[in-house]
């Protein structure tokens, strides 16, 4: 019986990069089973689909929220004012 090696770092980095790919990607907005599914089989296919598919969905959420957060710095950062928001 072989054990499987536990999600990493380079796990992380290949997801967020298949995220932020355009064409031929994953769209971290869709975590519906069947594209989770899909993801998993074309991507990921070495691992069980039972922790892939939780695993997926938080991943796309923390990836959202990092890009959402992302976005509200820039535009803060290029405020012409200088002044900092306070939300």
């Amino acid at each position: 019986m072989t054990t499987q090696k536990k999600w990493g770092k380079e796990d992380d980095a290949k997801l967020f990069a298949l995220f932020r790919q355009v064409n031929g990607g994953l769209d971290p907005n869709n975590a519906d089973l069947k594209s989770v599914k899909a993801a998993h089989q074309k991507f990921f296919h070495e691992r069980e689909y039972k922790n892939f598919g939780p695993l997926y969905r938080k991943k796309a959420s923390e990836f959202l929220v990092g890009a959402e957060l992302g976005d509200s710095r820039k535009r803060c950062k290029s405020d012409s004012n200088g002044l900092s928001h306070s939300w």
